[in-house]
């Protein structure tokens, strides 16, 4: 089954952010306060439930290292 909505990004505080309907909640089995990875690719936005999956053997601490290095400057700005 797919389900389809758009959304608006809107303002919260100092951020963006991009609201998760009710039923995709549902569908994904997400919680208030679970952590979620969000991985972009190109124009598309993959979000993942935080799980044992993402360990060593699918390179995800090698990919966040490098994310991290990547935005370095903006994440410290951030940080200030």
């Amino acid at each position: 089954m797919l389900l389809l909505e758009i959304r608006k990004v809107f303002r919260a505080g100092n951020s963006q952010v991009i609201s998760i309907p009710k039923k995709m909640l549902q569908k994904l089995n997400l919680h208030e306060g679970d952590q979620v990875v969000l991985e972009l690719k190109d124009k598309t936005i993959n979000i993942s439930l935080l799980t044992e999956k993402f360990s060593q053997k699918d390179g995800f601490p090698q990919r966040m290292e490098g994310f991290l290095k990547q935005y370095e400057e903006v994440l410290e700005k951030l940080e200030e």
